[in-house]
């Protein structure tokens, strides 16, 4: 696929194998062998997906680690060192992230907060070879989107995200926001919309005038067995079906796992994995 840039996990990272390990193997690049450009998302995303197991106020995050019951706090700060440790070329700052459903004061309140919290994240960035995105928030409330585009454009100096949403909402409530954010943004800023990964998202979301997107959903999709393809959208290859099906998994693809790999073969590995 040619992949040119690879997004890093900045809370995971921090808990195993920890930043300071991954700072004394040379960063992230060289830790992997990687050598194109890396991502890292700030440990925002995890107030919602591990909501459960945070608090958070105006210092910053607090986490109970899912594996070990360990506190971490995440303070803006502590952010910045991890993504400065980790070595990514372009890092996020810590935003005050919320479900996209959620309504009432605190929709204001996380988007004023995550502006106070970039200020932070500017005063911690040492390393003038890593690029940081401030992230709008303001739930599916437009003024607020408006009010801290303006304030993030501010402070953007080489990309600018558009963070919460893709998060169960309306398709015309998502899409109306990545509107009115693009439009609000100086047009000289890449846009990197977070967590969108659906194809028609994809499409819609360029024509609004992003440029960046990063989702889970092609490896969550290919984790559970299915693949994507040109026609059809999807196949099921943990299927019966599929067990003695000795064609490409896409007969007109010329990708490296098309040309080189069966369905039937796909299908075995699958069983295998899940035995496991």
């Amino acid at each position: 696929m040619d992949c040119r840039i690879l997004l890093c996990n900045t809370y995971h990272l921090g808990h195993r194998p920890g930043h300071e390990r991954v700072k004394a193997a040379g960063g992230l690049h060289k830790m992997m062998n990687w050598n194109r450009s890396i991502l890292t998302d700030s440990g925002g995303f995890q107030m919602v997906s591990l909501s459960k197991l945070m608090t958070v106020d105006e210092n910053g995050v607090n986490f109970e680690s899912p594996h070990t019951a360990e506190m971490m706090a995440l303070p803006p700060e502590k952010s910045i060192e991890i993504q400065q440790a980790l070595g990514a070329d372009i890092m996020m700052q810590l935003d005050h992230v919320i479900h996209v459903l959620t309504t009432g004061d605190i929709v204001k309140e996380a988007m004023h907060r995550s502006i106070r919290w970039l200020d932070r994240c500017v005063q911690a960035h040492t390393r003038d070879d890593q690029a940081m995105f401030p992230i709008l928030q303001g739930g599916l409330d437009l003024e607020l989107r408006k009010e801290c585009a303006e304030e993030m454009a501010k402070r953007a100096k080489v990309g600018i995200a558009i963070g919460g949403l893709s998060g169960g909402e309306e398709k015309d409530h998502f899409w109306k926001v990545v509107a009115a954010c693009c439009a609000a943004l100086p047009p000289h800023l890449p846009r990197y919309v977070m967590g969108v990964g659906f194809p028609v998202d994809l499409v819609i979301c360029s024509l609004l005038g992003a440029d960046m997107f990063d989702c889970v959903y092609p490896t969550r999709t290919a984790r559970f067995g299915t693949a994507m393809v040109r026609r059809g959208g999807l196949m099921q290859l943990n299927q019966k079906r599929y067990k003695e099906d000795f064609l490409p998994i896409d007969e007109k693809c010329q990708c490296n796992t098309c040309r080189t790999y069966t369905r039937a073969y796909i299908h075995s590995v699958i069983g295998k994995v899940c035995a496991v």
